[in-house]
């Protein structure tokens, strides 16, 4: 089922601004972007703070369409086979795919697509409970888990919360049973119904508060330092010792295969003149999202450093 975001209720057209490369981007044209991972979710949390930017930049529309589906197969596929003349982009972070396509073998390919730039650095995943869960700290639940694992609410096996589960259950030496859900938001309402455990991104936890909900105790972070906002809060590196468990996700922006490169230059740059947008920057903060807008060769460069990193924590 398609639905639309836009952070807001409603999109609407900005005042006509200088297009940034005529012939490459007319002005007036409708940009749509791909986001597989709904409300909540870093790559969505992402593309809404810019949006008002990116539209200013661009002086055109940005719809964001959400299209759901494990492992972002879907939306993916939708931007795959997108004409060379379309105005239509995927967001999505780059843990979530290639994880999957990793331990999946699927024939599609997120380095099939062109990448725009990179949007966020590293975001953790992070073992969290209900603000009035019992077990509210990484010593008492581990010891509750080695007695009776609990069922913990995550997105599915081929992926980094299914690898973040695999790593707890050979560190503590048990088999959690598996509820599986797609989406960040799904998981925090299992949470908050049932205080099963779940895991989510480290900032769709922290994000709770800027939405004026009450935030969820975070465990256990898989980045491999602890997150600023959780001075206290333990990593996969700290209970294993192994630094090469630790693993984050970035949320990148990427055109179809085969998008003219005089368009994919325009948008790189309309996509990094608006992650200059204080604006912008003061509403990633509220949400605890690490927005940092690089360029494409900057986001090629991390997905290969992703890969090698799902390679080593498969291969530990």
């Amino acid at each position: 089922m398609l639905r639309f975001l836009a952070g807001a209720a409603a999109l609407f057209l900005l005042a006509a601004a200088p297009a940034l490369a005529p012939g490459a981007l007319a002005q007036g044209d409708t940009l749509t972007i791909v986001e597989p991972f709904g409300l909540g979710a870093p790559s969505e949390q992402a593309i809404r703070v810019l949006r008002p930017a990116l539209e200013r930049t661009l002086g055109q529309r940005v719809l964001v369409e959400h299209i759901g589906g494990p492992h972002g197969e879907v939306a993916l596929a939708r931007v795959m086979v997108a004409s060379p003349a379309s105005r239509l982009l995927l967001v999505i972070t780059d843990a979530s795919r290639i994880f999957y396509e990793h331990l999946a073998k699927p024939q599609r390919r997120l380095d099939q697509l062109r990448p725009i730039a990179k949007l966020t650095d590293g975001i953790s995943l992070c073992l969290a409970l209900a603000p009035d869960a019992p077990n509210a700290s990484w010593e008492t639940f581990a010891a509750a888990a080695r007695k009776a694992p609990p069922t913990i609410a995550a997105a599915g096996q081929a992926s980094p919360s299914g690898m973040f589960l695999a790593i707890l259950e050979r560190h503590l030496g048990v088999d959690f049973p598996g509820r599986r859900y797609d989406l960040d938001a799904e998981i925090l309402s299992a949470m908050a119904r049932t205080h099963a455990p779940g895991v989510i991104a480290t900032s769709s936890a922290l994000s709770q508060g800027a939405r004026g909900q009450p935030l969820p105790v975070v465990l256990l972070t898989s980045g491999a330092r602890r997150h600023p906002s959780l001075p206290d809060t333990p990593t996969l590196v700290d209970i294993t010792g192994n630094r090469r468990l630790a693993f984050t996700m970035s949320v990148g922006l990427f055109a179809p295969p085969n998008m003219p490169d005089e368009t994919v230059k325009a948008l790189t740059r309309a996509v990094m003149e608006a992650g200059k947008d204080e604006a912008a920057r003061v509403e990633a903060r509220r949400a605890h999202l690490p927005l940092s807008v690089q360029d494409a060769e900057v986001m090629r460069q991390t997905m290969a450093r992703t890969q090698r990193v799902v390679r080593e924590i498969v291969e530990n």
